[in-house]
């Protein structure tokens, strides 16, 4: 017989489930947190010190730091966020057994556990980066929210949909390394769309992470306009990718992998 825990409510599961996700991700003693920060850092430090090596300068007028901060945190949200999805489906399958849960909880939860995390990395990285290096404050608060709502949404519809086709097979899972490794490199994180060719600005279009890069820098910097960024697109493909894995589920349980993935 299946033990059940007195739950009282939707928002009280979420509360459960977003804990225990935090507590199974920041396992480590006091510093564990810190690492959730420590990974953009360290990749927005890498890429300053290469523009600075190749004495490569911004398209636009400001600080390569703040710069190169506002082409990593939306690359880093989306990995980040979908690879907690992945990977937080088949850690708490147990959960399932023991209450009322389904995998859109699951999946709810961690999405809604990196959503707090982005919020957090933003503060931390913008705000140090005024106060250590003079780099100025967003010129549009409503646009840079807007832009990093979008990245989530965006991650949480594409994690979702991996996620559980990581339940129908592993080859799904592993889809993931290949998927990232290109987008780090046709996102926008080192340049901006006005710094392409026509050709090359139309190929990239199709990318919805280079829409939000570019609507990030829209938000931050007062003055920048982006060619391509639109916002109804990279937040159609998560609702798409959402729908889809919500199609997905309603064709019944999956046989998930005790591997999560990469």
């Amino acid at each position: 017989m299946q033990r059940s825990f007195p739950i009282p409510g939707q928002a009280a599961r979420f509360s459960a489930l977003i804990a225990r996700e935090r507590r199974t991700r920041f396992t480590g003693g006091l510093l564990a947190p810190f690492w959730s920060l420590a990974v953009p850092m360290v990749w927005i430090g890498l890429v300053v010190g290469l523009f600075i090596i190749m004495d490569r300068r911004p398209p636009i007028a400001v600080g390569v730091e703040v710069f190169v901060a506002t082409g990593i945190l939306p690359y880093a949200m989306f990995r980040q966020t979908i690879g907690s999805m992945v990977r937080s489906l088949v850690a708490h399958r147990h959960m399932k057994l023991l209450a009322p849960l389904g995998d859109r909880d699951i999946l709810t939860a961690a999405a809604l556990a990196e959503a707090a995390n982005l919020v957090l990395v933003a503060l931390v990285v913008f705000g140090g980066l005024a106060m250590i290096v003079g780099a100025p404050l967003p010129g549009d608060l409503w646009g840079v929210y807007t832009a990093l709502a979008v990245t989530w949404l965006l991650a949480a519809g594409v994690g979702s949909l991996l996620a559980l086709l990581n339940g129908v097979s592993e080859s799904f899972g592993r889809m993931l390394a290949v998927l990232l490794r290109p987008l780090f490199w046709i996102s926008g994180l080192f340049y901006t769309a006005t710094e392409l060719s026509g050709p090359a600005r139309d190929l990239l279009w199709w990318n919805p992470l280079f829409h939000a890069t570019e609507l990030l820098r829209e938000g931050y910097f007062h003055g920048y306009r982006s060619p391509i960024a639109e916002l109804w697109y990279p937040a159609a493909f998560g609702i798409v990718c959402l729908l889809a894995a919500l199609c997905l589920q309603a064709r019944g349980p999956l046989n998930l992998s005790r591997r999560p993935g990469p």
